[in-house]
């Protein structure tokens, strides 16, 4: 029993990221390479970046009901805060923030991306799930497992895209996936953790 429960703990704090998509052909529109520059790079080359952090979902949506703070518009501001340092001192990508809300559709991406002089999009999404105190009535009602059965579903997760400006394809994508203590620096990182590098601004003629 005791063995079980650890393991439960255990699966509730993991986090795990995976890539599905990466096409290794785009085109960038906001550059011109260095003539003679020879540099392996496939995302990399959209190296000017628009970032849509759409609003986080939470379960529960009322965070009155969480034991543990759960206010998704607090995550999403923090996670747009962590993308965007992320991939400017750390990948080093020219990063634009839309000066409002975009629709997620492919073609509007696009759109966005063309209008902002950018070489993609990516966009970041996301929900939380939290214990409640529903979860913590039930288990000291039946003093069973449900509290450590409830921490299996709990956590954050979510998935970063990116999308071609010049096209509106999907690019890149990434998805990850923490236990229930997971910040949203930790995610963010997760998912952007895979991302190479951008094409060096030295090696750029604009």
């Amino acid at each position: 029993m005791r063995r079980a429960l650890l393991a439960l703990l255990l699966l509730a704090g993991c986090t795990y990221a995976r890539v599905d998509v990466h096409e290794p052909d785009v085109t960038p529109v906001s550059y011109q390479p260095r003539a003679g520059a020879r540099l392996e790079r496939s995302i990399g080359r959209l190296r000017r970046l628009a970032l849509v952090v759409a609003p986080f979902e939470a379960s529960p949506a009322d965070p009155r009901w969480c034991l543990d703070p759960c206010d998704a518009a607090v995550y999403t501001r923090d996670a747009q805060v962590h993308a965007l340092a992320l991939l400017e001192d750390w990948r080093g990508y020219e990063v634009v923030t839309p000066p409002a809300p975009p629709a997620l559709d492919a073609a509007s991406l696009a759109a966005l991306g063309r209008s902002l002089a950018t070489d993609g999009v990516l966009v970041v999404r996301g929900r939380m799930v939290r214990l409640t105190w529903l979860d913590a009535a039930a288990w000291v009602a039946t003093l069973t497992f449900a509290i450590p059965i409830s921490l299996a579903r709990v956590g954050a997760s979510g998935e970063a895209e990116i999308y071609e400006s010049t096209s509106g394809r999907l690019v890149w994508r990434s998805h990850a996936r923490g236990g229930g203590d997971t910040t949203p620096d930790a995610l963010v990182e997760a998912l952007l953790g895979p991302l190479e590098l951008a094409w060096p601004r030295a090696l750029v003629e604009r």
